[in-house]
């Protein structure tokens, strides 16, 4: 005996349900491998959050004003936030001192002081990215703290090879008042 088949009397809507569900697959699949080749980046200029090929911001390090290791599992809708959680749930919060222009994936500008990630080594990342300003609460220590930038104390962090060279401008030398220029 047989087991009932739903499409087996529709040859032509049965392949086109086959041609669906295949498509659906490689297309999970796509999404999964362009999220692990088009990972964070972290340079001495500005740090790049991406999420697969639908969002690419590029946050000038001397925007972020605090960094937390803190795991979120609900994200609600508001204005000025960017939340890019990985399985419902991120595990670093950045804030700026000032919005960043974010670009929708189709197209509409929206500005974010906050954004929310999901990172592997969420420890390890807030350490990275500390120097560059101050660091609030986490789970971990409870303390927050501030410090001058200065890369060279700070660990190496290698999210890419091919660090982001021209995602940010670095800022512009500003001469004193009074002083000519050479």
């Amino acid at each position: 005996m047989r087991a009932p088949v739903l499409l087996r009397d529709w040859q032509v809507l049965h392949g086109v349900m086959l041609f669906l569900d295949v498509y659906a697959v490689v297309f999970v699949v796509a999404l999964h491998a362009a999220s692990v080749v088009r990972p964070h980046v972290l340079d001495a200029v500005c740090l790049r959050v991406r999420r697969a090929v639908h969002v690419d911001l590029r946050i000038p390090l001397e925007r972020i004003a605090t960094v937390r290791h803190e795991l979120v599992t609900t994200h609600g809708r508001a204005d000025g936030e960017l939340n890019l959680p990985v399985g419902s749930q991120t595990s670093v919060t950045l804030e700026l001192t000032e919005p960043v222009a974010y670009f929708t994936l189709f197209g509409r500008r929206r500005e974010v002081c906050v954004v929310r990630v999901h990172v592997d080594d969420a420890d390890r990342f807030v350490r990275a990215v500390v120097p560059t300003g101050a660091r609030g609460p986490s789970p971990g220590d409870g303390t927050a703290s501030a410090g001058p930038r200065n890369l060279a104390q700070a660990p190496p962090l290698v999210l890419e090879e091919n660090p982001c060279s021209s995602c940010c401008r670095p800022p512009k030398a500003r001469r004193p008042r009074g002083v000519a220029p050479r």
